[in-house]
């Protein structure tokens, strides 16, 4: 998840992990993460991870198969494979 706005980005993130109540995360979940650990982001187990927006972005469509949320833009952008899967069962109905 990413936003310009820190207050909103922190009210998404929580909201989002909220959301699965009764259930919990037990995965990663930094729902602001600083700049310089953006590395975290190669990590190879599920996360959830805040970041705020600058100028100049990572490419963040690069990363393998990560679910981008634009926040300011209310944009979501699956990976390839989440699409595919998604239109295989949608043929099956």
């Amino acid at each position: 998840m990413y936003s310009s706005d820190v207050d909103k980005l922190m009210l998404v993130c929580e909201s989002a992990t909220a959301l699965m109540h009764p259930f919990s995360w037990p995965h990663v979940y930094v729902p602001i993460l600083p700049p310089n650990l953006e590395n975290f982001l190669d990590a190879p187990v599920p996360y959830v991870m805040g970041l705020l927006r600058r100028a100049h972005d990572i490419e963040l469509s690069k990363k393998g198969s990560v679910c981008i949320v634009d926040i300011d833009n209310g944009e979501i952008e699956l990976p390839e494979e989440v699409k595919l899967s998604c239109l295989a069962q949608r043929r099956k109905l």
